[in-house]
């Protein structure tokens, strides 16, 4: 809660061992990919073969998971030309569905998979059997149904609202066991003092236990409707709930989620409603094991997220998201139960005055803590999910992002005045007792306020969880310009996103003026990541000079184009850019 305090050497001596550790963990340079991406198709895409395919093979930079995935090779006429028992073979990381495909002809692709960080990727591409691949508008015309927002939206919503129960309750312990019993110690009497402010910091906890795992219920059902893509009814069914529970990741860890957080409940009871039991089991055992629980809860999330998704040393990156959403549930649940509990504290007699400092300084040298882990950890995400700079304004991932650095920044800000101001002011109450009730009513304000925007950084969150990170896709529209001896040449390609996008190609001479008299002007696309055809699409003239091509990026990577312009005089001359694709 407070940390721009003026730095003494130890803290200097801890934000070097902070930024050191964070250094260690740069070291280890990955590839963060988030949402598994298709890196080869069998049969290329746009290849023309001369024999028959037995099966259409799909093949991922990760492994996806088992069930509700989908594979149909259709004819531009609507006939399924597969078997209808596509699986998921190898290491996991290929998809792959049996065909009989007997006449010559081109064929269409559609592929929709469930990745291991619980997110859906689909995408088309096409082939030809002894005949030119199928063209954009035959693509266009079975262009795959985009997801459901209004679900994505319900999903990322329970996602939020879980987050915020699971913090609150875990910080909720932290606060009831590690911080009020010390900071009570030697004033009053514990039913005095103690017994309020336990009562109701334990009420908010039971209720965010409760929400919790109602939440995660809710959640399961409707993340088996976007897994399944089928109606609610059927997607609410034993097979399907038990499919997603038992053969997904998502599945899986929400199981051990919430059996740990059944136990933990159970837990709390014993250990809370005999507080005052002077046995191990009660003082020691049984807060150690709610600890290891919340810990264990906390672990299948990034189990479950981006984290998941690396390439190389996931277990530095899942150890990484987990020491920061530790260090976020000790903070900001924390925090909010503190301001829930002082206002039960009598802010009209010194020995409540004084217990208020107390709670507040002991929480605020855990907060301090908690604050330079985030900072080490969350400059540590960043720097894998972020390419650049400029992602932080041209990307969803970035724009969320930046928007939680603001809010933290004005956490910070709230921070420095209880640290300046609050603090030194309710300390001094044995010589200005008045003084320091003022300042204590307004530290109540203060409080409330950090606590709200904890939760809108935690909306954040949610947000960020729901959205490929930067690194993983491009900055949005491509414009790109080369100038060759016979012209200028610029392309103009946008959404740049995976499917269907229009690419607008400007042509000028030496003098600056445009070419729009060309005799033709095509364009070639070749997916640099993997094996395949290179796909020719002519490009149409527009009334302002300009020549336009509607292309089908069939996955998220890297891209080359190239320009072929057949000018009215002079010979042919082709220019080629390379480029990145998004989801």
């Amino acid at each position: 809660m407070i940390l721009l305090k003026k730095l003494g050497t130890d803290a200097r001596r801890t934000i070097r061992k902070a930024l050191l550790a964070l250094l260690c963990l740069m070291s280890f340079a990955t590839t963060l990919h988030a949402h598994a991406t298709l890196l080869q198709t069998d049969p290329p895409s746009g290849s023309d073969i001369a024999q028959a395919p037995g099966r259409v093979r799909l093949t991922f930079d990760e492994r996806v998971e088992p069930v509700f995935n989908s594979l149909y090779v259709i004819t531009p006429a609507g006939r399924r030309v597969d078997n209808g028992d596509s699986r998921v073979v190898g290491s996991g990381d290929v998809l792959e569905v049996a065909v009989n495909i007997v006449a010559p002809g081109p064929y269409i692709v559609l592929w929709k998979v469930n990745s291991a960080d619980g997110h859906q990727v689909q995408g088309q591409f096409g082939f030809g059997f002894r005949s030119p691949a199928p063209d954009q508008a035959a693509l266009q015309h079975f262009a795959l149904a985009e997801p459901n927002s209004f679900l994505e939206t319900s999903v990322t919503t329970l996602r939020w609202a879980s987050l915020t129960a699971l913090v609150v309750w875990l910080g909720g312990i932290f606060f009831l066991l590690g911080i009020v019993p010390a900071a009570n110690s030697g004033i009053g009497s514990d039913g005095e003092l103690l017994g309020p402010i336990q009562r109701r910091s334990l009420r908010l906890l039971q209720t965010a236990a409760l929400a919790y795992i109602m939440v995660e219920i809710v959640e399961l059902f409707a993340q088996t409707v976007l897994f399944s893509g089928l109606s609610v009814t059927k997607s609410l069914s034993p097979s399907a709930l038990g499919a997603v529970l038992f053969t997904t990741a998502y599945g899986e860890w929400w199981l051990v989620r919430v059996i740990a957080a059944i136990l933990l409940a159970t837990l709390l009871l014993m250990t809370l409603s005999r507080s005052r039991s002077g046995s191990a089991l009660h003082r020691v055992w049984l807060p150690s094991v709610s600890v290891l629980l919340g810990a264990l809860m906390l672990l299948t999330l990034p189990l479950t997220g981006h984290a998941r998704a690396v390439a190389r040393f996931t277990w530095l990156v899942v150890l990484s998201d987990w020491v920061h959403l530790a260090a976020t549930a000790l903070w900001i649940g924390g925090l909010i139960h503190l301001a829930v509990a002082i206002p039960v504290v009598d802010r009209n007699e010194p020995y409540g005055i004084e217990l208020l400092h107390r709670l507040a300084s002991r929480f605020s040298r855990i907060a301090k803590t908690c604050a330079l882990v985030l900072l080490a950890t969350g400059i540590y995400a960043a720097w894998l999910h972020l390419p650049n700079w400029i992602s932080f304004v041209t990307t969803a991932y970035g724009r969320a992002l930046l928007a939680k650095l603001f809010l933290a920044i004005l956490i910070l800000g709230i921070a420095a005045v209880n640290l300046r101001r609050v603090l030194p002011a309710i300390a001094d109450f044995n010589l200005h007792l008045e003084g320091a009730r003022v300042w204590a009513g307004r530290f109540v304000t203060l409080l409330r306020t950090e606590s709200i925007l904890g939760v809108a950084i935690l909306a954040l969150v949610a947000v960020l969880t729901s959205l490929p990170p930067a690194s993983a896709i491009s900055a949005g529209p491509v414009v790109l310009s080369r100038k060759t001896p016979q012209a200028t040449v610029t392309i103009n390609l946008a959404p740049n996103r995976v499917g269907f996008n229009e690419i607008a190609i400007s042509l000028l001479d030496s003098a600056g003026g445009k070419i729009a008299d060309a005799k033709q002007v095509s364009v070639s696309l070749q997916m640099r990541d993997m094996d395949m055809a290179l796909e020719t699409i002519a490009a149409r003239p527009t009334a302002d000079g300009s020549y336009r091509a509607d292309v089908n990026l069939s996955m998220a990577g890297r891209w080359s184009v190239y320009v072929e312009v057949s000018p009215a005089r002079g010979d042919d001359f082709v220019t080629d850019f390379n480029f990145s694709s998004s989801f």
